[in-house]
């Protein structure tokens, strides 16, 4: 299996350098166990206030490659990133990690990759577990609730930062045009409408404790995106 690693980034000096290279280490360590031939990170970086840039330009070489964009959003820099893959399997996953990415690549690989062609690091489904404060929670259920009523999306863990996707699946639909956060929420309800077979295995996700006016801002964007996104759809 050959694998692209996809980061999308924005603002993320204080920790994409220490990051980056944790990831690459990580698959370095289970290349041989967890069946991988060749991998890339690409790190879709969007314009940035910091000097994220400056710092992936001193870190950058045949394995880690920066891709530099001037729009900013997240399901921007997926799409980007998930073009520029030279292999057939993509891991996209959040610049903060806050995944076990070698418990999920393993199994991923060992029992999942010959029949599904995505494979979502779940939160909720049996033997996944959700480490946040109880207002994240409240908002990451009622998101869910609205999706499921919304564009009927069967997946427990919609919004899921970290999924490994077969890069054949974007020549059976189209890619998210997507912007933001919902990226993902238009990849599960096409793939979905195609019956592409998805799969969710489960991980531990801890969030560290963020700004309230942050999230509370950043769940009324999701709404307004979702609204946007089911007229459209």
């Amino acid at each position: 299996m050959d694998l692209s690693v996809v980061i999308p980034t924005i603002n993320s000096s204080k920790i994409i350098k220490e990051n980056v290279l944790k990831i690459r280490k990580t698959i370095e360590d289970i290349i041989k166990t967890a069946k991988i031939d060749k991998f890339e990170i690409l790190i879709a970086a969007q314009t940035s206030t910091d000097n994220t840039f400056e710092i992936l330009n001193t870190i950058k070489d045949d394995i880690i490659k920066p891709v530099f964009i001037k729009p900013k959003g997240k399901g921007i820099g997926l799409t980007l990133g998930i073009r520029k893959a030279k292999y057939d399997w993509v891991l996209m996953v959040d610049d903060d990690i806050p995944y076990d990415i070698t418990k999920f690549l393993k199994l991923a690989i060992e029992k999942y990759v010959k029949e599904a062609e995505i494979i979502i690091a779940s939160r909720y489904v049996s033997g996944g577990k959700y480490q946040s404060s109880m207002k994240r929670k409240v908002l990451s259920w009622t998101y869910r609730l609205i999706i499921k009523i919304i564009f009927g999306i069967p997946q427990k863990d919609i919004q899921a930062g970290m999924k490994i996707i077969k890069r054949n699946v974007f020549k059976k639909i189209k890619y998210p045009k997507e912007h933001g956060y919902i990226w993902d929420t238009e990849l599960l309800y096409n793939a979905n409408k195609k019956n592409i077979k998805i799969v969710e295995i489960p991980v531990i996700l801890e969030n560290p404790e963020n700004n309230q006016l942050k999230i509370i801002k950043a769940a009324i964007n999701m709404l307004l995106d979702m609204i946007k996104l089911r007229l459209r759809l």
